[in-house]
């Protein structure tokens, strides 16, 4: 079985990731994407945060019926 690590080093940066077979992308998360490639280490680390942060508010939030 090949690592994963060795998988990755064979291959360039654009290739490094691929989708898998019969998982289509639409449009917002292409978009998404895009403007997540744009944005500084900082930034990123920053919406990872708040990403995170939203998700513990959901998970401890109660459902209303």
């Amino acid at each position: 079985m090949a690592h994963v690590s060795n998988a990755r080093s064979n291959r360039s940066g654009a290739d490094a990731w691929q989708r898998p077979p019969g998982a289509p992308i639409d449009e917002s998360r292409l978009a998404m994407l895009r403007r997540v490639k744009r944005m500084t280490v900082e930034q990123r680390i920053e919406l990872f945060e708040q990403l995170s942060r939203d998700a513990a508010w959901a998970r401890s939030a109660k459902r209303v019926r």
